[in-house]
């Protein structure tokens, strides 16, 4: 179990520091997509929200024939393969399917004012064709829990580590500026602070926990919970850079602008009011607190 747990806190450790590189890494590497992260990051390549306006599936089971599109898929050009979730007659599999035909890609829908160089846009997988070992899996186990919702610690460690890098740069700033000393500042620093650790707090257990060779399908609340603590504790740090540095936050060019503008349009992914309703749902239903999760 001790191995377990180490492991959980070592990839939170490792996606913390991608977020701290730049909340841009997740056009190149989108979050986790690396193998040697686990099973549910690969899920992430192309952003698996779907475009309404097209059909999605298996048309064709003997070939493998796909239809439908990936909208606000990132790393348009740079990614060869994606794993995409396929709706069949008797469920959702996943699979590797080919991703680099420039004629499929289109950037235009990407006019966002954040994370610009995600290479983002809509990819069309109409009339691709799947290999004969390109199937992932068994049906059911991209939607199976405790890994689904409670794969969302991943994805958060990035907003943990935005937010660390943002912070960092802050004080850097202040330092700077000579307003350190500045008793207001040091209010900030204060609260920044335990935003931060109370983030990476939770993270770490929600890793732990999830990852666990025992865990639960109810396990899950506990990383919706984490997402909703490192939301607000995002935002908490978001709010106490722009008060204390004012409109030098908002100064284009700089890396204090890009960060924050990266991790604002971060933090707003995926229904983030839905996943607090699940979670709200779960601990009504199950009568525990957190603590027992």
């Amino acid at each position: 179990m001790a191995q377990i747990h180490l492991a959980g806190r070592t990839r939170c450790q490792l996606l913390q520091a991608m977020g701290r590189s730049g909340e841009s890494v997740r056009g190149q590497l989108s979050k986790g997509q690396t193998g040697f992260l686990g099973r549910c990051e690969l899920s992430r390549c192309i952003d698996m929200r779907a475009d309404p306006n097209a059909r999605r599936g298996i048309v064709n089971t003997h070939i493998r024939e796909l239809g439908g599109a990936k909208r606000f898929a990132s790393g348009l050009g740079l990614v060869r393969h994606a794993v995409v979730a396929i709706n069949g007659e008797q469920g959702v599999l996943l699979a590797l399917a080919p991703a680099n035909d420039p004629s499929r890609c289109d950037p235009s829908g990407w006019n966002v004012s954040g994370m610009r160089a995600t290479r983002s846009g809509r990819y069309d997988f109409t009339g691709g064709e799947l290999a004969d070992d390109a199937v992932l899996g068994e049906l059911g186990d991209y939607s199976r829990e405790p890994h689904f919702e409670g794969g969302i610690w991943r994805y958060c460690a990035a907003h943990c580590g935005g937010a660390e890098a943002l912070f960092a740069h802050f004080r850097e700033a202040l330092q700077e500026r000579g307003r350190i000393e500045d008793p207001h500042q040091f209010d900030r620093i204060a609260t920044g602070a335990i935003a931060l650790e109370t983030m990476r707090l939770w993270l770490w257990r929600a890793a732990k926990a999830v990852e666990a060779r025992d865990a639960k399908p109810g396990t899950a609340t506990l990383s919706l919970l984490a997402r909703q603590v490192t939301e607000d504790n995002c935002r908490t740090v978001l709010a106490l850079v722009e008060r204390g540095l004012g409109m030098a936050a908002h100064e284009e060019g700089t890396t204090i602008e890009r960060i924050r503008r990266d991790l604002g349009l971060f933090l707003c992914q995926a229904q983030p009011d839905a996943k607090r309703q699940r979670a709200a749902q779960a601990l009504a239903g199950c009568g525990l607190r957190a603590e027992d999760l």
